[in-house]
């Protein structure tokens, strides 16, 4: 039972991004990896690729659902849905998102992962990933009715409950199959910690992006008997932090929507 006057809705399109290694056709796993910042003492985790879905008609949301606020002032300037609502609005939130989500032609919010996918390609990656270079489909969503504390800088603390589009992503590019590779090996945790610490002295937002790729059968394992609704914390694999976003993607054998 939520007891806070608020509390926070996030939607998001999270990727499972594979590939075949380019030497050994073992199938890989792609996430993005960054400094954490402050807040977990400028940690280094990988996350998946993806982000925020965009409201692509609020009025029309509004409309649907009652009256909402967004979580800030740059989730209002984007669209995003990272939005504030009273606890009695949930179920109807929650139901009108997940319509939208499973419609073949949802008018009010974006439900595909193309955007965010590409915007974090170019930033983590240092590539321009071209509509022909991937597939995608969904294979699943993920609702987390218990509402736990966020760690987003925009509203940090604020009670805040997750719906989750899943997508598998085959990256289909031979030659983005060896950039993968190749970025992912080019600097340790510990170097991506020192450029971000770099950044930050000259004023900069103290982040740093890359790309951590593992074998997906690996990480698959590693998060059997891991559900995202539990309280979770980070998984170590081959010395780096996985975040616990990155156990949804394979939770496939649990309950979906």
């Amino acid at each position: 039972m939520v007891t806070d006057s608020f509390f926070r809705v996030s939607a998001a399109a999270l990727c499972r991004v594979i590939f075949p290694h380019p030497q050994t056709g073992v199938m890989q796993l792609a996430l993005e990896r960054r400094n954490s910042g402050p807040k977990d003492s400028g940690r280094v985790h990988a996350q998946p690729f993806g982000g925020a879905l965009r409201l692509l008609d609020p009025a029309g949301f509004r409309e649907a659902v009652g009256d909402f606020s967004y979580d800030s002032v740059r989730s209002s300037e984007e669209q995003d849905l990272r939005i504030l609502i009273p606890p009695p609005a949930w179920n109807t939130v929650r139901s009108f998102i997940l319509a939208q989500m499973q419609s073949g032609q949802p008018q009010v919010i974006e439900t595909d992962p193309c955007r965010e996918l590409e915007e974090e390609f170019s930033e983590s990656v240092g590539i321009t990933l071209l509509p022909e270079q991937y597939s995608y489909r969904p294979v699943g969503i993920s609702v987390q009715d218990r509402p736990a504390p966020t760690t987003n800088r925009r509203l940090p603390g604020a009670s805040t409950v997750r719906i989750y589009r899943i997508f598998e992503v085959v990256i289909r590019d031979h030659g983005i199959h060896e950039v993968l590779s190749e970025k992912s090996r080019r600097f340790t945790d510990e170097e991506m910690h020192a450029l971000a610490e770099a950044d930050s002295a000259r004023g900069g937002t103290g982040r740093a992006n890359g790309v951590l790729v593992l074998p997906m059968d690996e990480v698959r394992n590693a998060c059997q008997g891991i559900h995202s609704s539990e309280e979770i914390h980070p998984l170590l694999i081959r010395g780096h932090f996985l975040d616990p976003t990155s156990f949804v993607l394979f939770e496939e054998t649990h309950k979906w929507i």
